[in-house]
């Protein structure tokens, strides 16, 4: 059955015009990371920037998807930076999710349990565990 999904999945892809590929929009985390994330996903657009937030990354996705420049793999590696309204940016990204592609959320963490953020930082990543056990993405 999952063979069957992959299928159907590629060929909803095809037929959408969809480039097969990767892109990561993620924040400083990953850029600092770019070196490590090239090396393991090789020929994937790493679109990294200090201070990005989740509400940014919704908006870098939707400018690609609208440019036709979205690859079917979208990597979204946010949630640290102000992570306050957590719940409506998730649920704008996986609404604005265009069909035909597929995502992987990485969830944040915040090592530092003294900042102000971090409880919220641990809910968000906690919800979005939720959105991936209900979303067919």
């Amino acid at each position: 059955i999952g063979q069957t999904k992959v299928m159907a999945e590629r060929a909803d892809a095809n037929s959408l015009g969809i480039a097969d590929g990767t892109m990561l929009i993620g924040d400083s985390v990953a850029l600092r990371a770019n070196t490590a994330l090239q090396t393991a996903l090789p020929g994937a657009q790493i679109n990294a920037q200090v201070s990005v937030t989740t509400k940014t990354a919704n908006e870098i996705m939707l400018n690609n998807s609208q440019n036709k420049f979205l690859p079917k793999t979208v990597v979204i590696a946010t949630g640290v930076n102000n992570p306050e309204n957590y719940k409506d940016d998730w649920d704008s990204i996986v609404k604005n999710l265009p069909k035909g592609h597929h995502m992987i959320l990485v969830t944040p963490y915040e090592g530092d349990k003294t900042k102000e953020t971090y409880a919220i930082v641990e809910k968000a990543a906690a919800y979005m565990r939720e959105l991936a056990e209900k979303t067919p993405y």
